[in-house]
């Protein structure tokens, strides 16, 4: 079961990437010439320039979010960075972080787990927590990274969340954890809100 879970993730993620880089670049690069060639012929009005430039942005976005290219060629540092930008453009939540140059030490099928569990956990910070701070903080502990999140908000109630199978964010986070042999804990903090840690090995 968790070898079918394994190869279920991963084979979500490669069909994740086929389906971004084909809006990247088939849909993406469309409107882009598009506008280009509306702007050289004189055909364009500023409304419908307005609108090209939206729909550019938001299949961008969409690939984005499908898969985070920016990981491949910039790193893992800088792909998390790109998740809380996107928390505090989308949300009133004010993001402190703490990351180490280490990150890209792991392995590649690690650092798109991460990124995800990462990405999810900030989500779910958005969509239920009422919190006006988080934190991301990631620690070398030699032989694996430890990395916390944890937020100022309402926290949750522990009768639920003594199994993450209520919770289908939270189970998600933890197959993936599952998938690189990392470690997933939740737990509350003081004086409110939640602590989500997740413990990756270097090597799998």
């Amino acid at each position: 079961m968790k070898a079918f879970a394994e190869a279920l993730i991963n084979a979500q993620e490669e069909e994740r990437k086929r389906i971004a880089r084909d809006l990247h670049d088939g849909m993406g690069q469309s409107l882009f010439f598009m506008k280009k060639q509306m702007v050289s012929q004189h055909e364009v009005t500023v409304e419908s320039q307005q609108l090209i430039s939206q729909t550019l942005e938001e299949v961008r976005a969409i690939s984005r979010d499908l898969h985070p290219f920016q990981l491949e060629r910039f790193g893992l540092k800088s792909a998390l960075q790109s998740v809380i930008l996107d928390v505090e453009k989308s949300s009133s939540i004010f993001v402190s972080n703490l990351l180490i140059n280490e990150l890209d030490d792991l392995p590649s099928r690690s650092k798109i787990q991460v990124f995800r569990a990462v990405q999810e956990a900030f989500n779910n910070i958005m969509k239920h927590s009422k919190a006006s701070a988080a934190r991301l903080s990631i620690s070398d502990l030699g032989t694996y990274l430890e990395i916390t999140i944890q937020d100022n908000g309402i926290g949750f109630d522990s009768d639920v969340i003594k199994s993450t199978a209520n919770s289908l964010g939270l189970r998600t986070i933890k197959e993936r954890m599952d998938s690189i042999k990392g470690k997933f804990t939740i737990q509350k903090n003081e004086p409110s809100g939640t602590i989500l840690t997740f413990k990756v090995p270097k090597k799998n």
